[in-house]
């Protein structure tokens, strides 16, 4: 950002660092690196007199991160930054991609979702970016497939999924064993999710 004043005015500006950026943000005044002090969900204060012309550039990094369902431990959404991540899961058996209601699809099967396979500290390890702007993949780390992740506002005309079950490899191989690959539906999640609707 850059000032223009008529003349100089002391100011104490206030710069969001939001909670998604956990690693340090950068301020620069004039290109010059600024020390900040404040933490992820707070604010940074420049306080000095800003003169016309001053600019401002402010850089915040983004990382991958799992954000929780509330109320679960074993229910993740993925993020890059700000940005929500969904999982291409394709149109097999859609009868048709394009429809004029939100509700025609709604006795359809609903194919299952894959579920991911890892311990909460290592589950980013099995994703990685693929070259294309935004877009990551999974690797050994769907069941019974790994998925291509891409900003949700970017899931159009097919199914996707957003909030994905954690497994550890003995509850994987216990549910693969017994009731097959069926998807693991969040207490009451759906139900809620229709009554909100």
């Amino acid at each position: 950002m850059k000032f223009t004043c008529e003349q100089p005015v002391k100011l104490a500006l206030k710069i969001r660092w939001p909670a998604w950026a956990q690693s340090a943000i950068a301020v620069r005044v004039n290109g010059k690196k600024q020390n900040i002090s404040g933490r992820p969900g707070s604010y940074v204060t420049l306080d000095r007199e800003w003169r016309d012309g001053d600019r401002v550039d402010i850089q915040l990094p983004m990382t991958l991160h799992t954000e929780p369902l509330p109320g679960t431990t074993n229910i993740v959404a993925l993020l890059y930054g700000p940005i929500v991540l969904a999982g291409e899961l394709g149109t097999n058996g859609m009868p048709n991609p394009y429809t004029n209601n939100q509700t025609a699809f709604v006795r359809w099967p609903t194919p299952p979702a894959p579920v991911f396979v890892a311990g909460p500290n290592s589950l980013l390890k099995h994703v990685q970016a693929t070259g294309e702007p935004l877009t990551f993949r999974t690797r050994n780390l769907g069941r019974p497939d790994d998925v291509t992740l891409i900003p949700f506002y970017k899931a159009q005309h097919e199914r996707y999924n957003v909030y994905w079950n954690l497994l550890s490899e003995a509850e994987w191989k216990q549910r693969s064993a017994g009731a097959g690959t069926a998807q693991i539906e969040p207490p009451g999640l759906l139900q809620s999710l229709l009554s909100s609707n």
